[in-house]
């Protein structure tokens, strides 16, 4: 059995999903770490590339050094263009989130957290992007979104799913 980077093992379950397919493009929104608890690091390791969005840079400018063929954006997917406060767990990255609630309880558990202003790219400007990198590499892609919690501002990748004929999405809220 292959080694899984993930929680729950859903880069084998996709990779199973793909029938073991060696090269292909993805579109990991909400991407983390490069490595830990990573879904495309799996396909990455195996010939696979893509985009990584992650609103945190200190995890960005990882992707650089860790996954050099992979083009990583530091941004939020949300509903308009602009900047939105993010709420940045520096001790555990995946609590980061964009909802002040979320962010709050995390507190109760005695996490601190800072707020930053970071961009945020509309839908309609990533699915265009989806469409350079289908284009581009002429493979079959995947979107995954996690450790975003949903909020009035930040969008879930549905209307992504549907509207892009090809892509297989697995996402965790």
């Amino acid at each position: 059995m292959d080694l899984s980077y993930t929680q729950n093992m859903e880069d084998t379950h996709l990779w199973l999903a793909f029938g073991g397919k060696r090269t292909g493009t993805y579109l990991d929104i909400g991407a983390g770490h490069p490595i830990a608890d990573n879904v495309s690091f799996f396909f990455y390791e195996r010939g696979w590339q893509g985009i990584a969005v992650e609103p945190q840079q200190k995890l960005v400018d990882l992707y650089a050094r860790l996954r050099p063929r992979d083009a990583a954006v530091a941004a939020l997917i949300g509903t308009q263009s602009g900047k939105a406060d993010f709420h940045v767990f520096d001790a555990f990255h995946g609590l980061s989130t964009t909802n002040m609630k979320h962010a709050e309880a995390a507190t109760a558990l005695g996490a601190g957290y800072r707020t930053v202003k970071v961009p945020m790219i509309e839908t309609g400007t990533v699915s265009s992007g989806m469409m350079v990198a289908r284009t581009f590499c002429r493979k079959m892609n995947t979107t995954r979104v996690t450790r975003i919690r949903a909020s009035t501002k930040v969008f879930t990748i549905s209307w992504i799913d549907a509207s892009t004929a090809g892509v297989v999405s697995y996402t965790i809220l």
